[in-house]
């Protein structure tokens, strides 16, 4: 699985400048026993290059060039490029104490974990990175996609909060995946709270997953205008993106919308609009499956 999060663990690059080529190698090995993956200009060039020039560097160049250590962190690197993520992190493995990399080897290392699925030791690597970078939101964001995939809800919320703190951008989108987690724990109140935070977020292009989360904790709480005008936000904002196909795709979410707003329209006694919806549902679903399965 690729994290669906994109994302890129690690700190900003060292101050070190890069060589324009990548034939280069270092002049001396790191020394045994630690492993600085900064240390000398041509590694800032490396982390640049794409796999296959990487992997063609690093076949040519001198073993004793290298500390084992950090020729088994280039080769890791390397993998995870191509997206060979439980060959990257075995690879990274065999680089030595762990916390003798640096934050953006710990940053790589954590998410080929991620991506592999091995998010227990995802969880131990950022455990380390983010007392080193606390006001770095990857690390949070990283540490979070990690805990919802094991269904720590309550962790994940947390990291999605500090994540929204520290990001540059797409605040909202955090913000509503902690609100997501609110609902799923059954704190309605808090999925309302942290979901008009994520809504009120001013240059953003809003998620209409914000307001489906909105929408239901709505429902739950038996609060059914406010439910149904949240969904039909959703239905408005998903069809004015025009996003087709995906799971995430214009007509997945609409359908879904759809059939919750129809729900909501029974407890509101508006069985025209209930019927209505269920008749689009239908519709749209069959379409769906045609879209996926050719039928």
């Amino acid at each position: 699985m690729t994290c669906a999060l994109g994302l890129s663990l690690g700190a900003a690059a060292s101050a070190a400048p890069a060589l324009s080529t990548a034939a280069h190698a270092p002049t001396h090995a790191t020394a045994p026993g630690t492993f600085v993956d900064e240390a000398g200009a041509p590694f800032l060039a490396w982390r640049k290059l794409p796999a296959a020039a990487l992997k063609e560097t690093l076949a040519r160049i001198n073993p004793k060039m290298l500390s084992p250590q950090a020729l088994h962190f280039w080769k890791g690197y390397c993998l995870k490029k191509q997206k060979e993520y439980e060959e990257a992190s075995h690879e990274f493995e065999q680089c030595g104490p762990i916390e003798n990399l640096s934050d953006f080897g710990l940053g790589q290392v954590a998410e080929s974990y991620i991506d592999s699925e091995n998010f227990d030791k995802s969880i131990v690597v950022l455990n380390l990175l983010i007392p080193r970078t606390p006001k770095d939101f990857d690390p949070y964001l990283g540490r979070a996609t990690a805990y919802y995939a094991q269904g720590k809800l309550k962790e994940a919320a947390a990291d999605y909060k500090m994540a929204a703190q520290f990001a540059p951008t797409r605040r909202s989108l955090y913000m509503g995946k902690e609100a997501e987690c609110y609902r799923c724990l059954k704190r309605f109140e808090d999925a309302i709270k942290a979901a008009t935070a994520a809504s009120e977020i001013k240059g953003e292009r809003l998620s209409p997953l914000i307001f489906s989360t909105r929408g239901k904790a709505y429902a739950a709480l038996g609060k059914w205008q406010q439910a149904a005008d949240d969904l039909s936000l959703v239905i408005k904002l998903t069809k004015e993106r025009g996003v087709k196909g995906g799971k995430d795709g214009e007509d997945v979410i609409v359908a879904a919308a759809l059939l919750e707003r129809a729900k909501v329209y029974d407890h509101l006694g508006k069985t025209e609009l209930a019927a209505k919806d269920r008749a689009a549902h239908k519709a749209m679903s069959k379409s769906v499956e045609t879209d996926f399965f050719g039928k």
